[in-house]
């Protein structure tokens, strides 16, 4: 009976450390300055983006891909930031294996809702 219950304790444990470890895990995180495009919307910008992470969860082995739209509350009105984040670089790397037609067509409307200057690439790590 013993046995049984250390086992089960043990397991438990294992099982504990193991979910802690993973919640742990740094993140990569893609930052883009974007602006956008005359005659198109922030609601544009939504859709394409929206459209872009449904396609990428699904392509990409696990998923786990989140992506949001920051928009600033005070100064530089016209800016907005797409942040993108990635289970591990091994899936951020992925995205350059995704090379279709549809995956072409989503980035033309990424394109056509926003101007992108410039983007960088974070390890993120919570606290």
């Amino acid at each position: 009976m013993k046995s049984i219950i250390l086992k089960t304790i043990l397991s438990f444990t294992l099982f504990a450390l193991a979910a802690s470890a993973s919640a742990a895990e740094a993140r990569v995180i893609n930052l883009w300055e974007c602006t956008v495009n005359e005659s198109k919307t922030m609601d544009d910008v939504h859709a394409a983006n929206g459209k872009w992470v449904k396609y990428v969860n699904a392509q990409i082995d696990g998923g786990d891909i989140h992506s949001y739209v920051l928009t600033p509350i005070v100064g530089m009105a016209d800016t907005f930031k797409y942040v993108d984040s990635f289970p591990s670089l091994t899936s951020w790397t992925t995205l350059d294996e995704i090379d279709n037609d549809e995956m072409k067509a989503i980035e033309k409307g990424l394109n056509e809702a926003a101007s992108c200057a410039s983007n960088t690439l974070h390890r993120s790590k919570a606290s």
